[in-house]
C-alpha cells in the first residue's frame, strides 16, 4: 500500500528485546537510505489485560525488557548515526 501510494517501505524483522537485532535493523535502515535522521521506538506488549494486582512477576518482566530495555537498545543503536547526521 506504501508503495502504491508512490512512498518508499523496508521491512527489517526486530526482537525489540534484542539489542543486536535493534542494531541490524538500523544497519538495514543506514544500508538502504544512506543515514538515519530520526528514530521511533514503538514498541509496547499486551498482557492480556490484567490489572496491575493480577501481573505476576513474568508479565512484570516481559513489559520491562520491551518497553524499557528495548526503548535503551534502540537509543544506543541509533544515536551513533543520529550524531553523524548532526
Amino acid at each position: 500500500m506504501i508503495e502504491s501510494e508512490g512512498g518508499e517501505a523496508t521491512y527489517a524483522h526486530c526482537d525489540a528485546t534484542s539489542s543486536s537485532d535493534i542494531g541490524e535493523m538500523v544497519k538495514v535502515a543506514v544500508d538502504t537510505y544512506g543515514g538515519l535522521d530520526i528514530f521511533v521506538n514503538s514498541a509496547g506488549i499486551y498482557r492480556g489485560g490484567g490489572r496491575m494486582h493480577e501481573l505476576s512477576i513474568d508479565d512484570v518482566q516481559a513489559c520491562w525488557n520491551v518497553v524499557v530495555k528495548g526503548s535503551w537498545f534502540g537509543c544506543q543503536q541509533a544515536i551513533s548515526h543520529l550524531l553523524l547526521r548532526g
